[in-house]
């Protein structure tokens, strides 16, 4: 989960373009963001949907799963909402 803290770092600034785009790859999973929906909170936080692609399935069957996520820019922080 820590690895994706430096990929999403852009989400600090704000977003002009609305796609999915991919922003990390690993040996087991693909990372993608809404940019259309960076969401500002206040001068510290902004929120964002994000889908992980898993090349193998999970525990459950489960092949992809998408998240709302809130980083906290100043602290490098992020969690899962």
């Amino acid at each position: 989960m820590c690895s994706i803290i430096v990929p999403l770092s852009f989400l600090c600034v704000p977003a002009a373009w609305a796609q999915w785009t991919k922003v990390i790859e690993t040996d087991t999973t693909v990372e993608y963001v809404d940019l259309a929906t960076v969401e500002k909170r206040d001068n510290d936080y902004r929120r964002v949907w994000t889908v992980q692609d898993l090349k193998k399935r999970g525990g459950q069957g489960e092949l992809s799963f998408r998240r709302h996520l809130e980083f906290n820019c100043q602290k490098r922080q992020y969690r899962i909402l």
